[in-house]
């Protein structure tokens, strides 16, 4: 005679056949045991493309890239938000010593006002960065050779990762890479249950031409199946957009140096965005300090998937 199972029995085998297909979702939210992100917004300013250089003064395509700089961040210090993350592409050409010397002297008014946040990109030199630059926000990433930070804000995730493969002087490397460790490490990262949004900060727009992130669709087969990634923010264009990927959102910083088409019908803004975050949503707002400044002040309202 078969001996049917008991209810309790039944009840057990239940629980456990749940709990370990909720484990191995890993993206998906936690109905208990984590608290839900909290709906309160958090404000950090978004910048990028500063290309600063030792030459002082320095002035490219009619921008004066010192005097950009300082500008924005007078206006940075007076919005007084949680924080800022610069998106790359620090330094000028080579990313030399010098480079980074005077980078801090901008700086440093700002990284005495708050939490600043730093990507390199293709402009960049990674020894020569860390040298000036030896301490930052947010917990460090077990990644050796890649300088890549989780920073935490108001009950969300901000990744600062590293798409330098190269640095792009004159002849050299402009395209991006990630590297299979950083996207082994991020994907480990995205599995564990942990119900937070996640914003991914890193210098090259994901694309697939030369000179752009030459591992976009292997970033997307991580990101994109995991809903609690709900934008990519990025440069290396010195435009200013928005786009989406399947519900993603990718927006693209302005630069702060100098635009690429300020002789255009419609050139782009040079300068930074004001950038309101929450589980829910975000908005973004530019503030021009040169070229197309007719949409300064005005806010991008985006709601996350």
């Amino acid at each position: 005679m078969l001996r049917m199972p008991r209810r309790r029995e039944c009840l057990k085998a239940i629980l456990l056949v749940w709990l370990c297909a909720v484990w191995l979702a890993g993206c998906a939210r936690l109905p208990f045991g984590r608290p839900k992100p909290p709906e309160k917004a958090v404000r950090w300013a978004l910048l990028s493309d500063l290309h600063v250089s030792e030459k002082v003064p320095d002035v490219v395509r009619g921008f004066d890239i010192h005097a950009n700089l300082d500008k924005v961040v007078a206006e940075i210090i007076a919005a007084k938000p949680d924080g800022a993350i610069i998106t790359g592409d620090l330094a000028r050409n080579e990313g030399l010593p010098g480079d980074y010397v005077m980078l801090r002297k901008h700086l440093e008014p700002l990284m005495a006002a708050m939490p600043v946040a730093m990507a390199l990109g293709n402009h960049d030199h990674r020894v020569n960065f860390l040298k000036q630059f030896p301490a930052h926000p947010g917990e460090a990433a077990p990644l050796k050779g890649k300088h890549v930070r989780i920073i935490e804000s108001g009950g969300l995730r901000f990744f600062i990762m590293d798409s330098l493969m190269g640095t792009g002087g004159p002849g050299g490397i402009g395209a991006g890479l990630l590297g299979q460790e950083q996207r082994q490490w991020l994907a480990k990262e995205l599995a564990k249950p942990d119900p937070r949004p996640v914003f991914l900060f890193f210098h090259h727009d994901p694309g697939e031409r030369d000179g752009e992130l030459h591992d976009t669709e292997l970033l997307y087969k991580i990101i994109l199946p995991c809903k609690k990634v709900k934008a990519i923010f990025y440069g290396h264009s010195h435009d200013y957009a928005f786009d989406k990927k399947d519900g993603l959102h990718l927006i693209n910083i302005p630069a702060v140096a100098y635009n690429f088409d300020d002789k255009t019908r419609e050139p782009m803004p040079v300068g930074w965005v004001e950038a309101k975050l929450s589980a829910r949503g975000g908005e973004f707002t530019l503030r021009a300090v040169g070229g197309n400044v007719r949409d300064s002040a005005k806010t991008v309202s985006l709601v996350w998937r």
